[in-house]
């Protein structure tokens, strides 16, 4: 129960559900048995409906969960789990510990557990994520959701590894760069006549733009390192990006005419592409 996930029905890890106490014990069993068969359930008092959420928990900490939202006890027998308004037999038996009782003290030690995973669900960013990917994920996931390594000689255990900064991107680097500062009193950054182009992209941008979304360049090196710049066209015949220059709150732009010393993008400087989709950038990180 500790090396099993306690997924949805539809896969979900993060999941909302309501139903009665057998509907809770019945979802516990279904995803035992989807990584150890012969999982049943055994008795479970009857109780009203109700609504419970579940995130990234394994099946013994959502059932003892399901318990005390029930008020109840649960009961594993084999691979039998009861839940129940109380399990075991009343006796007559007091146990005490203290002075004069014999027993002085109890203390409970847990298990050592090896952070051992076989079964891995990952998750990434969702940036880049259209509305229609992998039956409407919200971030990247792997094709099949899990990815599978030792199974053969720990058994399944499952867990989850997130990371945002891990998102469909393409990066790449300037093979051409020309920027025109001859707008407002002649040293202003001219976005209408200004372009960078990089000779290596192999798909048309304006074919795989975001609804919602705009099209930025954040640029990884050289002057604007650090900086994202919206684009405004895409020339695909000539591989060319035109962009809007960088604002600042204090009015502060990029690119920057600087007194002549200019503060722009130079070929070789590394970029990224994002609020774009592109099925190929997709595949290279989920294969």
């Amino acid at each position: 129960l500790n090396k099993k996930l306690f997924i949805s029905s539809d896969g979900l890890i993060e999941w909302d559900y309501n139903g009665s106490a057998t509907d809770y014990v019945t979802l516990i069993v279904a995803n035992m048995n989807d990584i150890d068969s012969g999982w049943t359930v055994d008795t479970v008092d009857s109780s009203d409906d109700k609504t419970m959420t579940f995130s990234e928990e394994y099946c013994l900490n959502s059932l003892t969960r399901i318990a005390e939202e029930f008020s109840m006890e649960f009961e594993i027998v084999g691979k039998a789990i009861s839940l129940k308004n109380s399990v075991g037999t009343d006796t007559a038996y007091t146990f005490e510990y203290g002075q004069d009782n014999g027993l002085y003290s109890l203390e409970r030690q847990q298990v050592s557990n090896q952070n051992i995973i076989t079964k891995c669900y990952g998750f990434g960013g969702d940036t880049n994520i259209p509305y229609d990917y992998r039956s409407r994920a919200k971030v990247l996931v792997f094709e099949d959701r899990f990815l599978l390594k030792n199974v053969s000689l720990y058994g399944t255990i499952e867990g989850v590894y997130r990371n945002e900064d891990i998102f469909p991107q393409r990066t790449s680097t300037l093979t051409a760069s020309s920027i025109d500062f001859d707008a407002g009193g002649g040293t202003d950054f001219n976005h209408k006549t200004s372009y960078i182009e990089d000779s290596t992209i192999d798909f048309d941008i304006n074919d795989y733009l975001i609804e919602g979304e705009t099209a930025t360049i954040v640029f990884k090196s050289g002057d604007l390192e650090g900086i994202e710049c919206e684009i405004w066209k895409y020339d695909h015949s000539n591989k060319r990006i035109y962009f809007n220059p960088f604002s600042d709150t204090d009015g502060y732009t990029l690119p920057f005419y600087n007194g002549g010393s200019e503060i722009q993008p130079e070929i070789g400087d590394s970029y990224t592409l994002v609020n774009i989709f592109n099925a190929t950038i997709i595949y290279r990180h989920c294969r």
